[in-house]
């Protein structure tokens, strides 16, 4: 996915999935989620509590996972 800022391939997310009102809007949403990078999508979302969305970005040689709009437990990543 190419940041449209730049011109160059997004970095910072492996990931990024949305949980919203539509399918058109999450689709929207995570395009410009994965772009923002992890930090400012985390941002993003936490104002808007009507959002789920789960990322996922790699930190060095480790996998960290986020999440907003989540039940604590709620959200399980198998085969990690």
């Amino acid at each position: 996915m190419l940041d449209p800022r730049t011109g160059e391939p997004a970095e910072g997310l492996l990931s990024a999935t949305v949980v919203a009102s539509s399918a058109v809007l999450a689709d929207g949403l995570s395009t410009a989620l994965f772009v923002l990078g992890a930090d400012r999508a985390m941002a993003f979302c936490e104002a808007r509590p009507e959002l789920a969305v789960v990322l996922v970005r790699a930190e060095g040689s480790q996998i960290e996972v986020l999440s907003s709009g989540f039940a604590p437990g709620e959200v399980e990543i198998l085969g990690m």
